[in-house]
């Protein structure tokens, strides 16, 4: 659980919002996750909150990045980066860790191989 209702209701609104813009009822995206919708209710007003594991899923099912739910991180300053480097930089933020680490592997193995 998260303990700040200044997060609680960001993360309440950002769940609200991304569930409008999918077009699903609160009922609808309950079921999608295994919850009631009085869950669902309880999140989007902030008085509490999704436990860490169900992060993913709502932010898979609601094709958001987790960064969008937890905005905590700063701006990565571009300055220098080639447009590609930004691009890279920015889809890797919208994969979970484990696939990020997949792809860092990748790399390392291509840098490697030559």
């Amino acid at each position: 659980m998260i303990d700040s209702k200044e997060t609680r209701l960001r993360v309440g609104n950002t769940i609200r919002d991304a569930r409008l813009s999918k077009g699903l009822t609160q009922r609808q995206l309950g079921e999608m996750i295994g919850k009631s919708n009085n869950v669902l209710t309880n999140w989007e007003k902030g008085t509490n909150s999704p436990d860490v594991d169900m992060i993913e899923s709502l932010c898979s099912i609601l094709d958001i990045p987790v960064s969008e739910m937890f905005p905590f991180q700063k701006e990565v300053a571009f300055d220098g980066l080639t447009h590609i480097e930004q691009n890279l930089i920015k889809n890797l933020r919208k994969l979970s860790i484990e696939d990020q680490m997949k792809i860092l592997g990748m790399i390392e193995l291509k840098l490697h191989d030559g």
